[in-house]
C-alpha cells in the first residue's frame, strides 16, 4: 500500500488543555501524537531508561555511592571497586522511577509547557516534552545571540525513541507538533541540547532546522559538560 501523508488532523482534550493528533498510516500502521497523561508513565519511564543507557549517555547503571555512570557494557564488565572513587563497587539503575517522575513533574509545574507521547498501532513509542525557558537557569548562553533578542524561547527537555521503534521518523514526528505548538503559543526560539557525539539526533534536529548556538565572542561551551552542545530554530521570521 503506498504510503499516506498526515491523513488526518483533530484535536482532543488532553490532560493539559487540546493538542493536536496526528493519524499517518502505511498498511496497517497507525502513528499517534498525542497528550500525555498519567497512565503513560510506566512506558514513559522504559523508554526513558533504555534510551539513556545506550551511547553516547551511558546512564545504565551507577555506582551507589558517588553516582558515577556505567554504560551496558561496562557494568557487565566491572572490577570491584569503582573507577571513580575507589570505593567498595554497588551497582543501581542510573534513572530511578522517582527521578523521571520527578523530570515530568518539574516540566508540569512550569506554567506553559507540552508533553507529547507517540503511539503505533496503541503501544507507546516516544515521548518528547518542552517548556517554557528559565534564561536565568541558563544564564551561560546569555552570550548566544538569541538571547539579546525580543521573545519567548521554549526549551526542548526530552525526546527518545523506544528501541524497537527507530528509524520510522518518530522523534521526527514528536517534535514538529512540538514546534507547532509552540508557534502556535507566541513562542519565537526553540532551544535543546545533545551530546556532540549523538550525531544521529543532530542530524534529525538539523532536517528540522536547529543549527548549533555560538557565543557573541566564538564557543558557546555547558560549564559543567563539555561535550554537550547547545542548538536553536527560530519559530519566526524576522526581516
Amino acid at each position: 500500500m503506498k504510503k499516506k501523508s498526515i491523513a488526518e488532523t483533530r484535536t482532543l482534550s488532553g490532560c493539559w488543555g487540546k493538542t493536536k493528533i496526528l493519524f499517518i498510516s502505511e498498511s496497517n500502521l497507525d502513528i499517534r501524537i498525542r497528550n500525555y497523561n498519567a497512565k503513560d508513565f510506566e512506558d514513559v519511564y522504559e523508554i526513558y531508561s533504555k534510551s539513556f543507557a545506550e551511547e553516547p549517555w551511558n546512564e545504565y547503571m551507577k555506582c551507589g555511592l558517588c553516582g558515577v555512570n556505567y554504560g551496558i557494557y561496562e557494568s557487565r564488565t566491572v572490577k570491584q571497586s569503582c573507577k571513580k572513587c575507589n570505593g567498595p563497587l554497588r551497582l543501581e539503575r542510573y534513572w530511578s522511577r522517582k527521578d523521571v517522575y520527578d523530570d515530568i513533574e518539574y516540566a508540569i509545574a512550569i506554567d506553559w509547557r507540552k508533553i507529547l507521547v507517540a503511539e503505533i498501532n496503541g503501544k507507546l513509542a516516544g515521548f518528547t516534552w518542552g517548556y517554557r525557558m528559565d534564561k536565568e537557569k541558563f544564564n551561560f548562553l546569555s552570550e548566544s545571540e538569541i538571547f539579546s533578542k525580543e521573545g519567548e524561547i521554549m526549551y526542548v527537555d526530552e525526546v527518545a525513541t523506544s528501541p524497537d521503534c527507530r528509524n520510522m521518523g518518530i522523534a521526527t514526528m514528536l517534535e514538529t507538533v512540538l514546534l507547532s505548538e509552540a508557534r502556535n503559543s507566541g513562542f519565537s526560539y526553540a532551544v535543546l541540547r545533545t551530546d556532540e557525539k549523538n550525531k544521529s539526533a543532530i542530524s534529525v534536529y538539523e532536517k528540522l532546522g536547529f543549527r548549533k548556538m555560538k557565543a557573541n565572542n566564538g564557543e558557546l561551551k555547558d560549564p559543567e559538560f563539555n561535550s554537550r552542545i547547545y542548538m536553536a530554530k527560530p519559530l519566526v521570521r524576522y526581516g
